[in-house]
């Protein structure tokens, strides 16, 4: 079973493999690679910028419980530890300017994190689910 979607050009493509509960994930541009192998149900954001062009993949670290960048800069590098979350949780990424990052997902204590990239990463507005 796969699904994909596109950001800017960026495909995703995530393919599940039975009997095996991982994914590899796919990312297409102008190049191609695979990141490996993550948790099935793995979050995944990605966004992309620049004419070089600039990509950012986040997904659920292998074991869950933190969330992962890897950069594509003409070649790739990673995965960076970010930030701690809780186990399959959801991720939603955005970018604008030059180059403002936000990301959202599940904290432990049951809360959505902005965590967001203005030179350096820090945790943004934290938002109550209830």
């Amino acid at each position: 079973m796969s699904t994909a979607g596109t950001v800017h050009g960026l495909e995703v493509c995530i393919f599940r493999t039975p009997p095996v509960q991982r994914v590899t994930i796919l990312i297409t541009c102008l190049i191609g690679a695979t990141l490996g192998e993550f948790p099935a149900g793995t979050a995944i954001g990605a966004i992309a910028w620049g004419s070089d062009p600039q990509l950012r993949v986040y997904l659920e670290k292998l074991g869950g419980g933190h969330i992962v960048e890897m950069a594509y800069s003409g070649g790739w590098s990673g995965p960076k530890d970010l930030v701690g979350s809780i186990a399959d949780t959801t991720l939603s990424v955005c970018c604008w300017g030059n180059i403002q990052i936000r990301f959202y997902f599940q904290r432990v204590v049951n809360q959505i994190q902005e965590f967001c990239w203005n030179g350096g990463w820090v945790n943004g507005a934290t938002i109550p689910t209830s």
